[in-house]
């Protein structure tokens, strides 16, 4: 969405904007804002299939003044209604020199941050948030804030009759989709489950204003350079640091799902669709949306990289299983949830081996409520496996060596698609630890993606789980 802002010198009475701060008419004049987008922008849709990354319900316009423009000090509020013009909307403001800040569906924790007196710093700075944060409930809104921070608003501008300024709003957070109905190898079969995914190993902090981005040839986003919001790659709070020296922990850093809790289903997961959707109701899960998270090449770990967790309900060749039963692996033979449980309990077994494992591991009959991979025995938990997927930002074509900038990562108002079309074998019975996992990141296949421009930056990777 661009913002197009024109200033004019008139006098007008801005009725029901402004009404957090209340300013004399005196010594004022009126802005003129125009809203105008190069795609189309759905405003206060109330229907469900409507995309919460391009949505408008609220503009916060925060203007930051005093001799550095540093803090806060003059906010005007709109409500956008059905019947809103936006190609022109006055505000009452004194005509001094300021930068401004725009904020589309502010949030509680975005207003917290610009109130009267607020330094810019709270919008720049690198911040612990929650992806929560930055969505609006009732119906799901994304905010969004200016794409090149804030932005100068000089006091000759308010004598203009014409638009002076433009701001381009984006998303504050990122989405993945993953789908698929993938070929099973060797005559496995997919199970009765829902197969599903989360997003693991984002960043804890990241600053509502986005960082200026690196950019594919090595250089560095100027404001107003001109440079495609496809190629841009901001720079991470650990980015700098990293390069020069790769991390020895990330505990506490980034955020990651527990394993264990993520294997008793104590967290929701998204559903993972068949195929690519038509509508727009899959955007309305809050578990597909991500914080921005970029790592330099040095960093390109296991542990460091945005990452999805994928459950699918494999169940291997010559196993047939009963509704939510789960079933074992040892030694490369597999056996039913019931099958071993008639084991323990009749004391028979097809080899001494697995009985020893089993002894030496403490299994019982009482064991099989969650998942365990323990003494060589893997035991699948409802017939789930996991996968681990490495998210990629730019594709070959920009980033061609597992060392390119910007190969893996998640960057605010993109959308990643992440095609599964193969799986060759069962995955792990439990999630893989990632925190603190500082081996280096491992390319199994290479993912061949492409690259379209939607009503968000779409990425797209087709993807086989070996």
């Amino acid at each position: 969405m661009v913002l197009a802002l024109a200033f004019s010198s008139c006098t007008s009475d801005p009725s029901g904007l402004g009404k957090k701060v209340e300013l004399p008419l005196k010594g004022n004049r009126v802005i003129h804002l125009a809203i105008q987008s190069p795609r189309t922008v759905t405003l206060r849709a109330e229907e469900q299939d409507k995309d919460p990354m391009e949505e408008i319900s609220s503009l916060r316009f925060v203007f930051y003044g005093g001799a550095s423009k540093d803090k806060v000090s003059h906010i005007r509020e709109l409500t956008v209604l059905p019947s809103t013009t936006l190609s022109d909307i006055p505000l009452t403001l004194p005509a001094e020199d300021y930068r401004l800040v725009v904020i589309a569906n502010a949030t509680p924790s975005l207003k917290a941050s610009t109130q009267v007196g607020s330094p810019l710093s709270m919008l720049e700075n690198f911040t612990p948030h929650r992806a929560s944060d930055f969505t609006t409930d009732h119906p799901l809104r994304l905010a969004m804030l200016n794409s090149q921070g804030a932005v100068e608003v000089s006091r000759t501008a308010f004598s203009s009759p014409t638009p002076s300024v433009t701001i381009t709003l984006e998303s504050t957070l990122a989405r993945v989709l993953v789908y698929g109905d993938p070929t099973l190898a060797g005559g496995a079969k997919k199970g009765n489950l829902p197969p599903s995914y989360i997003i693991t190993a984002q960043a804890k902090s990241i600053a509502a204003l986005r960082p200026l981005a690196l950019l594919p040839n090595g250089s560095m986003e100027v404001p107003g350079d001109g440079s495609s919001p496809e190629d841009r790659y901001p720079k991470g709070e650990y980015y700098d640091t990293w390069l020069s020296t790769p991390p020895t922990k990330t505990a506490g850093l980034l955020s990651y799902f527990d394993p264990l809790s993520v294997a008793i289903n104590t967290i929701e997961w998204c559903a993972m669709p068949t195929s690519e959707p038509t509508s727009n109701s899959w955007k309305q899960v809050r578990g597909i949306y991500a914080k921005e998270s970029t790592i330099p090449p040095t960093a390109y770990l296991t542990g460091t990289v945005p990452t999805v967790y994928l459950r699918y309900p494999y169940i291997p060749s010559g196993l047939t299983l009963t509704a939510k039963e789960g079933w074992l692996s040892f030694q490369g033979q597999y056996y039913t949830e019931t099958q071993v449980k008639q084991m323990l309990q009749t004391e028979r077994y097809p080899d001494e081996e697995l009985k020893e494992a089993l002894t030496r591991a403490g299994i019982t009959s009482a064991s099989f409520t969650k998942p365990f991979d323990k003494e060589g025995l893997a035991f699948y938990y409802m017939g789930i496996s996991y996968y681990t997927i490495p998210i990629r930002h730019f594709d070959n074509t920009k980033a061609p060596l597992k060392n390119s900038i910007g190969r893996y990562g998640l960057v605010r108002g993109n959308e990643y698609r992440i095609h599964i079309t193969n799986i060759q074998r069962a995955g792990s019975p439990l999630p893989a630890k990632l925190e603190d996992n500082l081996t280096p990141l491992s390319e199994e296949k290479a993912h061949h993606s492409a690259l379209t421009l939607a009503p968000v930056i779409t990425r797209r990777s087709d993807t086989e789980l070996y």
